[in-house]
């Protein structure tokens, strides 16, 4: 078993290889196809012929499209995408600035959505309360409906404004743990600063939950349908015959059969927050990396926006591979 699970892993990194090398040339390609010069964008339009063309030989937008194309995969491969536009910092060193926030935001949403959803997936699917299943059914739907940037709104009008219980901004207020990793929850537990700690899960409650509400409607949806539609297998049914607890056969048989294309959703649902945080990001005042892409893009910043679009991509990646190797060891047919 383990030797098939090793293989099984391998097999999924060397996939990933061809994937990455394919974002990065769709990357390089679909930046140099967009409209306008970006040495105008860079520069300005107010600026001068021998300002532009400073600005070209020192990007190399001057060089023939496949010497810039080499230079630019030598370059991705170790890790180098040049300096940002605006200040001397690199590429690397910006998105390395940014992403901890955004992971921290995104696994607190992700793991609160999740198991909330799980939860109320699992109580609207019951038929043995007719009232609680319309419940958990009708949350559902309001939560699918719903904008994430009028929940945030609301969240920080309730909490922020009228209790005055929680922070509306920001992730980490005046006590500011030692850097390790950039996540401040993190940080707060390896250092031992609990000051620091309380203010960090103070501040991470609201936004965390702006993206539990909107992220736990698709996953108690399918939730729900799964396990309705396990229920009805043959080896659940026999398994009522054979007499044993509903609770048993709910939580040992049925829910981890339902919970396989759950565990699918919830990886997309991940991915797709680490790029598409922006609004969340804008509501709260944090510095993401949804954030960061918008400003890049604003700015035509060619090696930023290659750079930090590699690196969530990246992530896509192994988010894909992390949510594989989780699928291959509840379901063993999938290493087969």
């Amino acid at each position: 078993m383990a030797s098939r699970l090793f293989r099984y892993v391998i097999l999924r990194l060397l996939l990933t290889i061809p994937m990455i090398l394919f974002l990065l040339v769709f990357v390089f390609f679909i930046m140099r196809i967009l409209p306008g010069d970006p040495a105008i964008a860079i520069a300005g339009t107010s600026a001068s012929d021998a300002q532009l063309q400073a600005i070209r030989l020192k990007y190399g937008f001057d060089l023939p499209l496949t010497t810039q194309f080499l230079n630019f995969l030598s370059q991705a491969l170790t890790g180098n995408f040049g300096n940002i536009i605006e200040g001397d910092k690199t590429v690397q060193q910006t998105i390395f600035a940014y992403m901890p926030n955004t992971i921290e935001l995104a696994v607190a949403g992700i793991f609160l959505g999740a198991v909330l959803g799980i939860l109320l997936g699992i109580v609207s699917a019951q038929t043995w309360s007719k009232k609680l299943a319309a419940v958990g059914y009708l949350v559902t739907q309001m939560g699918l409906s719903i904008p994430v940037f009028w929940i945030g709104l609301i969240l920080q009008m309730v909490f922020g404004v009228y209790l005055r219980v929680l922070p509306v901004t920001d992730l980490i207020g005046n006590n500011v743990p030692a850097h390790v990793t950039g996540v401040y929850v993190l940080d707060s537990i390896i250092t031992g600063n609990l000051a620091a700690l309380e203010d960090s899960l103070s501040h991470l409650v609201l936004p965390a939950l702006s993206i539990a509400i909107i992220y736990l409607a698709p996953t108690a949806a399918m939730t729900r349908a799964n396990f309705r539609k396990v229920a009805t297998e043959d080896f659940i049914v026999t398994q009522k015959a054979a007499g044993l607890s509903r609770l048993k056969i709910d939580f040992k048989y049925t829910m981890k059969n339902a919970l396989l294309p759950v565990i699918t959703l919830i990886g997309l649902q991940f991915a797709g927050l680490v790029s598409g945080a922006v609004l969340v990001e804008s509501i709260y005042n944090i510095n993401g990396i949804g954030t960061l892409l918008l400003t890049a893009i604003t700015q035509r910043d060619f090696n930023l926006i290659q750079g930090t679009v590699i690196y969530i991509g990246i992530i896509v990646s192994l988010t894909s591979l992390v949510v594989d190797i989780i699928y291959s060891v509840v379901d063993p047919r999938v290493r087969h």
